[in-house]
């Protein structure tokens, strides 16, 4: 049973590590996602400048600018997703796992309750034969 409390917990502390790590993934996901808006946001706003003040020649670089810096992370992006996609892949793999050992320690444990009730109760048994022998002499 020991070996099965072990294995439980080192299997509960993957499952935990690959959890974190999975959090870490999306909070860079969410990050991203929010630079891309800001970035949007920033063309729309500057456009509307640029144009209010008839500075449209410089408009151009800078928005060539933050749309490779959009396109990168886009890229960064996808990368992402599909990192999220292979952890949340380990970490129903890892769940899968712990429950096969779980599953396994409580059969033992349930086998070993049964033995014990087995025992107890052949005990019980030999008592009340010895007893009826001796009621009976």
């Amino acid at each position: 049973m020991a070996q099965l409390d072990q294995l439980i917990r080192v299997k509960k502390w993957n499952l935990d590590i690959a959890r974190r790590e999975l959090v870490e993934l999306e909070q860079m996901r969410d990050d991203i996602k929010e630079r891309i808006d800001r970035i949007e946001k920033g063309l729309v706003e500057e456009q509307i400048l640029a144009s209010k003040s008839g500075l449209l020649t410089n408009y151009g670089d800078y928005a060539k600018k933050e749309l490779n810096r959009r396109d990168c992370l886009s890229a960064s992006l996808t990368d992402i997703e599909l990192q999220v996609k292979a952890k949340l892949e380990e970490i129903q793999m890892a769940f899968e796992e712990l429950k096969t050992v779980e599953i396994a320690a409580d059969r033992a444990a349930e086998r070993r309750a049964f033995k014990l009730r087995r025992r107890e109760q052949m005990t019980l048994d030999d008592i009340a034969g010895q007893r009826a022998f001796r009621n009976a002499s």
